[in-house]
Parts: C-alpha cells; structure tokens; sequence
C-alpha cells in the first residue's frame, strides 16, 4: 500500500496550521477550526500507537527502527500541539476532546440537552394556540 500514516498526519497538521493562520481570529469560523485540533490530535495519537504497536511486533531491526522514527515524528506533532499552550487552554481542548469522544459534535445535540432553553415554535397563522 502506497503511503504512510506518519507523512499523511504530518501533511494534515502543516494544512491545519495554514488554515489557522489564513482564518481571521475574530470570526466564528476560526473558533470553529480551533474545534478540529481535538481530532488531529486524537488522529496523531492513534498513528503513534499503531507505530509503536507494529515496532514492538516487527522481527527485524531495520523494521522496528524505522516504526519508532515514525512514531517519534508522530510524537512531535502531537507535542507541538499540547506543549505550546497555557495549561488552562490545554485543559479546556482535552475536555472538549474528551466530550466530542463522548457524544459526538455539539451541532448533532439538541439545545436542550447543552442546559438552554428548546427554541419555541411559533404560532399558527391565525396566532391563536388551540389547547385541545
């Protein structure tokens, strides 16, 4: 199979920090990418375990060398994600890490169940309720 797990986490993170920087930071979309670094990270996670899971089994030592190089740089992106930021923001995106793995997207929830109120349908046309 042509291709590497490591090299296509590695693309994705480089793709992640240029639509970060090409986002104004001021607008929801940007806060909406900010979401999707819980994914990256989970992704980078998953391909360094994978990495270091086809090391341990390898038989030869040019092969299990060459899985833990895969897995180191997987390791530093995810690093480079976790590392560089305040301990308050590092807590609050493993929370909402944690969440997403949880129950899924924000957007799939009713408002209802986040704590606020269920948007009230409006009236019928005539603007009279019937209550039977």
């Amino acid at each position: 199979v042509p291709g590497s797990f490591g090299y296509f986490v590695t693309r994705l993170a480089d793709e992640y920090t240029k639509s970060l920087q090409r986002i104004n930071p001021h607008t929801g979309d940007y806060v909406a990418r900010l979401k999707d670094e819980a994914v990256l990270l989970r992704l980078a996670q998953g391909v360094q375990a994978y990495y270091t899971r086809a090391a341990s089994k390898a038989r030869r030592p040019a092969v299990r060398q060459t899985d833990m190089a895969h897995a180191a740089e997987v390791a530093v992106i995810s690093i480079k994600y976790i590392y560089y930021k305040h301990d308050s923001l590092a807590a609050k995106v493993a929370a909402d890490r944690a969440y997403f793995e949880k129950w899924g997207s924000l957007a799939s929830i009713h408002p209802a169940c986040l704590g606020g109120v269920a948007p009230i349908p409006p009236p019928p046309a005539g603007g009279k309720i019937d209550a039977t």
